[in-house]
């Protein structure tokens, strides 16, 4: 790297770094892919696991989940997820916490859990 260019590269990580920087995990498409949200009576929210928190990672975890009538979640399956396997635990529990009305029943209903990392300056 030429030495002209390494004072703007630290300039630029230092702003980041000292900066307020705040952004959602998941697209608002993304967000808006979910389904069977009708069908939830106490949708439990998803854990920030404390590795994520502290490493201020943002993502998400979309899980798939069929309701057969009994008030639970079942067949429940992370289909994707960003960074991978980061926040898989935590959609998976939100759901299995979670409850549905009684006698709803879908299949391949869609779950998004999202988590955004909010990186503040420093005092």
């Amino acid at each position: 790297m030429h030495r002209s260019v390494l004072p703007a590269v630290f300039a630029l990580v230092g702003a980041y770094a000292c900066a307020d920087v705040s952004h959602r995990g998941a697209s608002p498409e993304i967000v808006a892919s979910e389904s069977c949200r009708e069908f939830f009576s106490i949708r439990a929210s998803p854990g920030y696991p404390a590795a994520a928190m502290n490493d201020h990672i943002s993502g998400y975890s979309i899980a798939t989940y069929s309701l057969d009538g009994s008030g639970k979640a079942h067949d429940i399956r992370i289909v994707e997820s960003e960074p991978w396997g980061v926040f898989d635990a935590a959609a998976t529990s939100a759901l299995e916490r979670s409850s549905f009305k009684i006698g709803a029943t879908a299949n391949e209903c869609r779950y998004v859990a999202d988590f955004a990392a909010v990186k503040r300056s420093a005092p």
